[in-house]
């Protein structure tokens, strides 16, 4: 700091109170260091002896600087002296306290906490400083990470004592594994006073990150809460862990949500509570799946009353209802200025309500609704880019707090005020990007990589060939103003001419001047490669690393690893290794090797290891439903468990059971088939699922239905299936097994069994899909796979055994022993189940258990 050569007596009087002050509020304010790593002293007092991770005991008053790395878990609970502070800041190039010692290379990444922080006293601030403000879900962007690996939460609050805390630039990431189906705690922020005797105050949100779990943010008894300019992505939610990007029930009034962003919410809402006094304005809420309403405030009897809900977009809802829903009796709830822009649930609103805009034809009932609403009214609606491109008819002049947008843009400074989120700033952009530093590296006899900038984001395309007509060109559609591309498969010692050609979200376009480059020589010196582990011969269970070296005159690009023949995976970085996962397989001999790759094309295979698969048949899971046709008479056989009835029609009869069995169902392959009536047990749509059973079918030169689970009834529309077991016809003699599952986006994909069986004889059937891919096991053996991902198109329609929804498609002969689970049963639990293996035993279902309902097209 610079002394002021002229501060004269006044100056002089204002420092000594400041530090008197400071002196009789416990002592000099004090800057600590704190380094994963770190060797010296551990004082803290630089950066050459900074503390190696938080000290057990923080002084109130300092400020402690963490630098980038790796840190445990923390209990901040130093006692409260009057209002003082303790701040925990992120230490970056422009703020790190003392030069002592100081690195740039200790604040240019991430300080990154692997575990959870627990806060039971008052006066705190939590400072990342930095995130990346383009893009609000660059985890990698924030100053603070906390991740917790398992069912928990990231930042815990259980005492009403722990108020006036700050959370500023923090990503608060939850596990991705699908959500069990028992209730845990995979929360974000976790703010409850379990006794609730109390009210937590003074909590702010500032530039957070909550990304994945369940509740972002769970709050129980708070008044005053601010979260602004955070950001909310992707989280789940099924029965016994429904989702909300905030569950604030039991008594939180006041809250404050503003110029947030919220993608891909899944679960009762976007935000579910139960007070009074909220003001939820300026959000981006996209891409939802919510059953309530994008906001549901209720609460047993209770009310909601006085609420507000002001310029806020809400985009792509694909659940049941994106509107408001207030508890019956509330009054005071105002909604003005909003944007709904196709939802596929309904947009009605609760309350009073006047100036939104609307995507439908419909104006709810408002005198000044703008309707039909098209999507070029955003600035790049594919990218989720939803500044406005132009103005929306007039909106009602709200005031102060609702006078400027989250990008500061004053509501009205064009003469128009705005609906939505965002105001139309009034300038139509008409000024192409700049296209500077244009170069080209890393060339080899087949490729080059061109990298440029441009001065604003963009998206851009690389046209390049051996004349300045360009043959060919290379997408970058990534927004950002720094990229680069690999051309490949070019022609060795040739010169390639090429241009940069940049649009920006307006649609205006720059091209770059041509440029040129001349590849290297042909590359014919092929790589060398070595398999590693496992060693040759030996046993192994579980998890295994296959690991692999590789070297190259120029550059080795890639190590492909091989299990019997079929790629497993493919590392493009060194040191080349793979997780591979043994019980996914059939015990047995298995062969493994590698392949290496350089850029000219070149390859060279390692050796063979013969590996043993050894992995204990453990118990299996419990199923969802299991009908054994154990009954031998009637036209009805239930789950023994849930009791789940499947009705026999049109003439299904009884006939012998395969071999071990008292009996099956006979099909006639005309109309005879059964069904059960849609239930919670198999109305599904997490990420992992199993179906299996014993057939045995007769020729009927036709497709023919095992088990499916129908989209609708009647009709037989696209997609068909949220997923079926089923049977194609080989020949007169021979049928082929396939399975095929849908995701929430009716993308169906079916994998076919690689055997066939002969018509008249017993084999056992198992679909699987476990987040990664549809497979299919014939006889305890898979015999197929095929990539597949997200979760389970889910309609509220019936199970058919021996037909599909029209109905249609009958099967001819036997099924026998039909069960789903809900989870992706791995290859020895599979054989097992051929085996004749039994499930645990099955817990007595919640008595609140419900089908939820929807409408597809």
């Amino acid at each position: 700091m610079k002394r002021n050569a002229n501060f004269g007596w006044y100056g002089r009087i204002v420092l000594v109170a400041a530090a008197f002050s400071l002196i009789i509020n416990g002592a000099l304010a004090q800057n600590y260091c704190v380094r994963a790593g770190a060797t010296g002293t551990g004082a803290g007092l630089d950066w050459v002896n900074a503390f190696p991770t938080l000290p057990a005991t923080l002084v109130r008053g300092a400020t402690y600087f963490v630098a980038d790395g790796s840190y445990p878990n923390y209990d901040f609970n130093d006692p409260v002296s009057g209002s003082t502070v303790i701040t925990i800041r992120k230490a970056t190039e422009s703020n790190h306290g003392t030069q002592t010692g100081w690195n740039s290379t200790y604040g240019d990444g991430q300080a990154v906490f692997n575990s959870t922080w627990t806060v039971t006293t008052s006066n705190w601030i939590f400072d990342g400083q930095v995130r990346n403000e383009s893009n609000w879900f660059d985890g990698a962007s924030y100053g603070f990470k906390i991740a917790h690996n398992n069912q928990d939460v990231q930042v815990r609050m259980h005492d009403d004592l722990a108020d006036n805390v700050q959370f500023r630039y923090i990503m608060l990431e939850a596990t991705t594994a699908p959500l069990p189906s028992v209730t845990i705690n995979r929360y974000g922020m976790y703010i409850n006073d379990f006794d609730w005797s109390g009210l937590f105050t003074g909590h702010v949100i500032h530039r957070c990150l909550f990304m994945n779990g369940n509740v972002p943010i769970f709050a129980r008894t708070s008044d005053g809460t601010v979260v602004e300019h955070s950001a909310f992505a992707d989280t789940e939610s099924n029965d016994a862990n429904h989702g909300e990007a905030i569950s604030a029930y039991f008594g939180n009034h006041n809250f404050i949500f503003r110029h947030n962003k919220f993608r891909s919410i899944v679960g009762t809402a976007v935000l579910a509570y139960q007070g009074n006094g909220w003001q939820v304005y300026g959000n981006v809420m996209w891409d939802h799946w919510t059953g309530d309403g994008v906001i549901a405030a209720f609460s047993g009897s209770a009310t909601a009353n006085n609420n507000t809900f002001h310029h806020n977009t809400i985009i792509g809802g694909r659940g049941y209802n994106s509107g408001l829903y207030y508890a019956a009796g509330s009054t005071g709830n105002t909604a003005y200025n909003n944007l709904w822009i196709n939802n596929a649930g309904p947009n009605s609103v609760d309350g009073t309500r006047n100036y939104n805009g609307y995507s439908e034809a419909n104006a709810h009932g408002e005198a000044n609704a703008q309707i039909n609403i098209p999507t070029t009214i955003f600035m790049d609606y594919a990218n989720a880019d939803f500044r406005l491109r132009s103005a929306t008819s007039p909106g009602l002049a709200l005031g102060a707090p609702y006078a400027t947008d989250v990008n500061g843009i004053a509501r009205g400074s064009d003469g128009n005020i705005d609906r939505g989120a965002y105001e139309f700033g009034g300038v139509v952009d008409t000024t192409p990007p700049v296209i500077t530093s244009v170069a080209v590296s890393s060339i080899t006899s087949v490729s080059a990589v061109v990298g440029w900038l441009t001065q604003e984001p963009s998206t851009s395309v690389v046209e390049y060939g051996t004349t300045t007509s360009y043959g060919s060109t290379a997408n970058n559609l990534s927004l950002v103003t720094n990229r680069a591309i690999t051309l490949g498969s070019l022609t060795p010692s040739t010169l390639y001419n090429f241009r940069v050609r940049s649009a920006d979200a307006a649609g205006n376009v720059a091209t770059s001047s041509n440029f040129t480059f001349t590849t290297g020589l042909a590359d014919t010196n092929a790589p060398t490669v070595s398999l590693t582990s496992p060693a040759n011969g030996l046993t192994v269970s579980n998890f295994v690393t296959l690991s692999a070296t590789a070297s190259d005159n120029v550059g080795v690009v890639g190590v492909r690893f091989f299990v019997e023949g079929i790629e497993v995976n493919d590392d493009t970085l060194s040191p080349y290794s793979f997780g591979f996962d043994t019980a996914l397989r059939t015990n047995g001999n298995y062969k493994i090797y590698s392949q290496a790759r350089d850029a000219a094309g070149n390859i060279k295979w390692s050796g063979t290891n013969n590996i043993i698969i050894n992995n204990p048949l453990g118990a299996l899971p419990v199923s969802a439903v299991n009908w054994t046709f154990s009954e031998s008479s009637g036209t009805v056989t239930r789950d023994g468990d849930l009791n789940i009835p499947l009705t026999f029609r049109n003439g299904a009869s009884w006939t012998s059971g395969r071999a071990g069995s008292d009996s099956a169902m006979l099909l006639d392959g005309i109309n005879g088939r059964a069904d059960a009536t849609n239930n919670a047990a198999y109305d599904y749509d997490g990420n992992t699922m199993t179906v299996s059973a014993w057939v045995k079918l007769d020729n009927l030169n036709d497709w023919q239905q095992i088990i499916s689970k129908v989209t609708d009834v009647g009709t037989f529309a696209p997609p068909y299936f949220c997923w079926h077991l089923f049977a194609g016809t080989v020949s007169t003699t021979q049928w082929r097994p396939q399975f095929q599952l849908a995701n929430t986006t009716q993308t169906g994909v079916n994998i076919s069994s690689t055997v066939v069986v002969n018509y008249g004889e017993w084999v056992h059937l198992v679909g699987v899909y476990d987040g990664a891919a549809v497979r299919i096991y014939v006889n305890g053996l898979e015999q197929g796979n095929a990539p597949q991902t997200g979760n389970i198109l889910r309609a509220p329609q019936p199970i058919y055994i021996g037909a599909h929804g029209l109905p249609g498609e009958f099967a001819k002969g036997a099924i026998d022993d039909v069960r789903i689970f809900t989870t992706a049963l791995n290859a020895s639990q599979i054989q097992m189940l051929y085996s004749g293996g039994s499930t645990v035993p099955r817990p007595t279902p919640p008595s609140n258990l419900r089908v939820a309902s929807a409408s597809f097209n």
